[in-house]
């Protein structure tokens, strides 16, 4: 008799799922295992394990799609075993059964050519990530092809295995030809990066032994946020400058800089979320990005915007209108000031670029400028990890550079608390 389960070991916040062959043979009991192709993220696998709790659409998909592959192959490996001698049943023999699985179904996956796998790469990990970056990578694909066919060095059979510093360093070239920022292509090579891993973990494709000198290379860009005292400017326009539609925009920016979430967030933000503990109001969310949970603290100045609209939170809109509309309400605060930063233009015969340079600030606000600010604003008046919590920073090292501070600025905070200290000897 023979048993199959399915666990996840991995340590990464994405991973494959491991299948566990547990029987026995005589009187000695065994358990095997090995990965499938399978791949979940840490926080979809806890919710799929209670499927009660499952309300989300796309995680009850997820759930059907689930079931289905684990039952296919739950029943090819006992068909399998049953029909072998137990005796033969070793980690070698699961990792075969396993492969004559995918043998048939993924057989065009194996091709190591960079764009057909990368193709056949969007199709696998598409329930795994956030439909942003879905679409990222799509980006990056399209980059990718567009690459490729004007290179005179590369061409539609280059594979994987030719992805080196050399690559790289042509991908980089190109980019910059075509007027698009160090940061942004270095964040397409990301994603091929992402995608080589994924083909040398699972489908055992080689990479160029000159693949791991890559070096992604990155320029700092200019912290951007709205300070205490340009968000007192933003609460106190003029009401008669303001119609429905800027002071719905507005509540929401003043929302957004008090709680520190993406727009993919707290434009979904609902009062079933709020819950009461001791005196206080917090709202329990999971992030669309990263399918993080994450603990918020109500502050007084979101409960006096929510009072606005009878308790609940302001008319929901589409983030490309939210962007829009939002830097004609910092413009009517009066935040003009010249300011240094990035702003998206058409450039003809080109496309869409973000030009880097002087602005008046309020080109230069989107709707990422909330999260920023709590950030910013809050840093040293609030413990780091408390922050990190409610931004749902993993790392202190990122949440740093994300604010645009250094091993100088945390110096001074800690000299701050040293001094709080009193030590005398």
């Amino acid at each position: 008799m023979a048993t199959v389960k399915f666990l996840y070991r991995s340590t990464r916040d994405i991973g494959p799922v491991t299948l566990r062959l547990l029987f026995r043979n005589g009187l000695k009991d065994s358990v095997l295992e090995s990965k499938t192709q399978i791949t979940c993220s840490k926080q979809d696998w806890k919710l799929l394990q209670n499927s009660r709790r499952i309300k989300d659409a796309r995680l009850k998909n997820k759930k059907i799609e689930f079931d289905k592959d684990t039952m296919d192959i739950e029943r090819h490996v006992l068909t399998a075993y049953n029909n072998s001698n137990p005796n033969t049943v070793d980690k070698l023999w699961l990792q075969g059964q396993l492969d004559s699985y995918y043998g048939k179904v993924n057989e065009d996956v194996l091709s190591n050519n960079i764009l057909e796998y990368f193709e056949n790469y969007l199709k696998l990990i598409k329930n795994n990530i956030t439909k942003t970056t879905h679409t990222r990578y799509i980006t990056c694909y399209e980059f990718t092809k567009r690459f490729i066919s004007e290179s005179e060095f590369y061409n539609h059979n280059t594979t994987l295995s030719e992805i080196d510093v050399d690559f790289h360093r042509d991908f980089e070239e190109y980019g910059l030809e075509k007027e698009y920022s160090l940061s942004t292509i270095s964040k397409y090579f990301s994603a091929i990066k992402t995608m080589c891993n994924y083909a040398h973990s699972y489908h055992g494709i080689q990479l160029s032994h000159k693949y791991k000198l890559i070096k992604l290379k990155s320029k700092k860009m200019p912290i951007v946020y709205l300070s205490m005292d340009e968000l007192k400017l933003i609460n106190s326009i003029d009401e008669d400058l303001l119609n429905d539609r800027l002071t719905n925009v507005r509540d929401w920016l003043l929302i957004s800089c008090f709680t520190g979430q993406r727009i993919s967030d707290f434009m979904n933000f609902s009062i079933d979320n709020i819950r009461h503990q001791d005196e206080f109001s917090v709202m329990d969310i999971l992030q669309e990005k990263g399918k993080k949970s994450v603990t918020i603290p109500v502050l007084n100045e979101v409960v006096k915007i929510m009072k606005r609209y009878d308790g609940g939170f302001p008319r929901q809109l589409s983030d490309q209108k939210y962007n829009d509309y939002v830097k004609e309400v910092v413009k009517l605060a009066g935040i003009d000031e010249t300011t240094y930063g990035g702003v998206v233009k058409i450039i003809p015969g080109i496309g869409k670029r973000k030009i880097m340079g002087d602005y008046p600030k309020y080109e230069l606000i989107s709707s990422h400028v909330g999260r920023r600010s709590f950030a910013t604003n809050f840093y040293g008046k609030i413990r780091t990890p408390w922050l990190m919590n409610i931004t749902g920073h993993v790392k202190e090292s990122t949440f740093l550079a994300y604010i645009g501070k250094t091993s100088k600025d945390t110096a001074v905070e800690a000299a701050r608390e040293f001094k709080k200290l009193n030590i005398e000897l």
